[in-house]
């Protein structure tokens, strides 16, 4: 086991060394190999000299990162991007811990049913409350001070668990997205609440957490958090952080009625048990702070509401059927998985019931149908479409034409398969298509496939499917373009060729990614030239922003030092080219929703009719942190914000959030 500790840090040098001092006297097993990621998150004291000096006293145990964006999620999600270990715990910057501490809250990841841990935490041994503060019982304020402990019993647990001592798998992070950085402590703010709310979205996806209580974690309090004006502040902020998370209801004057049902509620409470709060002073300063609470997440809701107005419905849901293919792409992971885990997939009737409120969301979008090859699941693939045509919904899919290749099932593709079909080809030469797709003869059957569709089609014509070949462009065959085109649109006479150009290869998980590091380098001026005449020869209508781009983004890779990691990449394109984020919902295979394929922003748990609108009017913090992405897949014909042709743009349907 690898572990990676993660301890952000802003302003507090002086707790920082206590702190380091405490982790670094860990005691750990000699077979797990474990590290400190100390995060500087743009500190203005000596922070940086203090961990400097603890990195001479200690070469290869402790790490200095310097983040300059304000913000601890920030601040979190680049130190989960910088670590390549198995398991990510977390701790704080004014804490101690004893030597087992570490050892104990990540032991029992080993064993494979547990998805996190967390520890207990506890205030610090001169912690003395003042008279109006309830640290346990019926007005227990004690969370605010980081307050944890969940008793003597090592088990599971059933709420979140706090930052300060906790850890999972770094899977998770990959497979449910990084923390929320709408949330969490920026600067003197005290919206919070990154930690639990990436705790609940494991529990609700269905992820098990453990609690281990030999895991301590001492966290003092400072003089200035036993003020009742620290607490009412605090409190009013944990209202604005959890109205953020919340969906969205019918409003009252712009105000989630639910807001005004909860207060009302904690006013009936505290009028018939007027007399014990009234006289306890830590009854009274608890009724104090849940009106706080309430008036936070009145305030946050109205701006919220204010905000958003109009909502423009999105125009794709990608939905997937598989994870596996039985082609070996180099520029593709998928013939690597497998679908082992497909009992813990989506179940139909689930996924209908997603189908069901996207044609309500967006009577005007398409879905498109996604896998390692989605053809090797028929009665899956089929079932989507047939619901999908039920529903006066469009259905799209890209496949790799193997799984057509007779009469019967073309014409079943255009009888009752998608509306756009698009098939894969690398190139118009037998050769490089079977090199680069890993199986000899996948050219013929793909164009194979391409021909019987077409034919189907024309015994079928009242059916409009249309007939792409999607392609793929890089080193090999950017200079053959012209008789690339010429083989789709005169020979095969498919009603378009679709470029997709070269990005960090699908999938991949390794540090190096070889086919990107050694097929992106291309004569630009040659590719924008051969471009533009493909465009004047078979009067393509191409839009100039779109090829504006194109060439913007060969020259981003041309200027990056880091092309040869692929996803793990730092640099990016010049220009921001995405958009996923304002057309997108991507669902995977176990019903968690996105708004692009990264694994790098938050996903959402869809459990009931309902969650679909709730994650799209509720992922602003997602949008505002995906417009500053500019990673090179924002290339693809699935997120790029300029299309290739120049068309009339279908009618985008627009809605009052709810």
């Amino acid at each position: 086991m690898k572990i990676t500790l993660i301890l952000c840090t802003y302003n507090r040098d002086q707790s920082l060394a206590k702190a380091l001092d405490s982790v670094l006297a860990s005691r750990l097993p000699e077979s797990v190999e474990w590290e400190i990621l100390v995060v500087d998150n743009n500190s203005s004291d000596q922070t940086r000299e203090v961990v400097k000096r603890y990195c001479c006293q200690h070469p290869g145990r402790l790490r200095y990162m310097f983040v300059p964006q304000q913000g601890k999620s920030y601040a979190l999600n680049a130190a989960l991007q910088e670590t390549r270990a198995d398991v990510v715990a977390f701790t704080d910057d004014d804490v101690t811990v004893d030597p087992g501490w570490l050892r104990n809250l990540t032991a029992p990841l080993e064993d494979s049913q547990w998805a996190g841990c967390a520890g207990r935490i506890r205030l610090g041994q001169d912690f003395l409350p003042p008279r109006w503060l309830a640290v346990s019982g019926a007005f227990n304020l004690g969370g605010s001070l980081v307050q944890f402990d969940e008793g003597d019993n090592e088990g599971e647990l059933t709420r979140a668990p706090f930052g300060a001592n906790m850890a999972f798998r770094k899977s998770m992070f990959e497979k449910y997205g990084n923390f929320r950085t709408d949330l969490g402590r920026n600067g003197r703010s005290l919206i919070g609440n990154e930690d639990t709310e990436f705790g609940k979205r494991l529990l609700a996806a269905g992820e098990r957490l453990c609690f281990v209580p030999s895991a301590v974690v001492n966290h003092p309090v400072s003089p200035e958090r036993l003020t009742k004006r620290y607490f009412r502040a605090y409190w009013f902020s944990l209202g604005r952080s959890d109205a953020r998370q919340a969906g969205n209801r019918l409003p009252l004057w712009r105000i989630p009625l639910r807001y005004l049902r909860q207060l009302k509620r904690k006013l009936q409470w505290m009028s018939a048990m007027s007399r014990r709060w009234f006289l306890d002073p830590q009854g009274r300063f608890f009724c104090e702070t849940l009106l706080c609470y309430t008036a936070g997440e009145i305030l946050e809701a109205w701006r919220k509401r204010k905000k958003m107005g109009m909502v423009e419905a999105p125009s794709f849901m990608f939905v997937h059927v598989n994870q596996r293919c039985n082609l070996r792409c180099q520029h593709c992971i998928f013939w690597k998985q497998n679908d082992s885990d497909r009992t813990n997939y989506l179940s139909w009737p689930r996924k209908a019931e997603i189908l069901r409120e996207f044609a309500e969301l967006s009577p005007d979008g398409a879905v498109v149908i996604c896998g390692g090859e989605s053809m090797l699941d028929l009665d899956d693939y089929f079932a989507i479409t047939t619901e999908c045509r039920s529903l006066a919904i469009r259905s799209i899919s890209v496949i790799n034409g193997t799984r057509v290749q007779h009469s019967a099932i073309a014409d079943r593709m255009i009888v009752e398969g998608p509306n756009e079909i698009s098939v894969s080809l690398n190139s118009h030469l037998e050769s490089t298509h079977d090199r680069t797709r890993g199986v000899a003869g996948s050219f013929n059957k793909a164009v194979t496939a391409l021909r019987l569709l077409l034919e189907a089609r024309e015994r079928r014509r009242e059916q409009k499917t249309r007939i792409y070949v999607m392609g793929l462009i890089y080193d090999e065959n950017y200079r053959e373009l012209d008789a690339f085109y010429d083989f789709v649109l005169n020979d095969i006479k498919a009603d378009k060729l679709k470029l997709n150009f070269l990005q960090p290869s699908f999938g991949w998980d390794q540090p190096i990614d070889p086919f990107f590091a050694q097929h992106h380098k291309m004569d630009l001026d040659l590719l924008v030239d051969t471009i533009r005449k493909c465009d004047q020869k078979y009067k393509l209508n191409l839009n100039p922003i779109w090829l504006q781009q194109v060439g913007m983004y060969f020259r981003s890779l041309k200027a990056a030092s880091d092309v040869h990691l692929g996803w793990g990449a730092k640099s990016g394109t010049a220009e921001h080219i995405c958009n996923t984020y304002k057309r997108n919902i991507m669902v995977d295979l176990y019903g968690n929703a996105s708004l692009c394929f990264s694994t790098l922003f938050p996903r959402f748990r869809l459990s009931k009719f309902g969650d679909l609108r709730h994650f799209w009017e509720s992922a602003d913090h997602i949008r505002g942190e995906m417009m500053q992405c500019n990673r090179f897949c924002g290339i693809s014909h699935s997120v790029r914000r300029e299309s290739s042709t120049l068309f009339p743009n279908r009618p985008k349907r627009s809605y009052a959030a709810a």
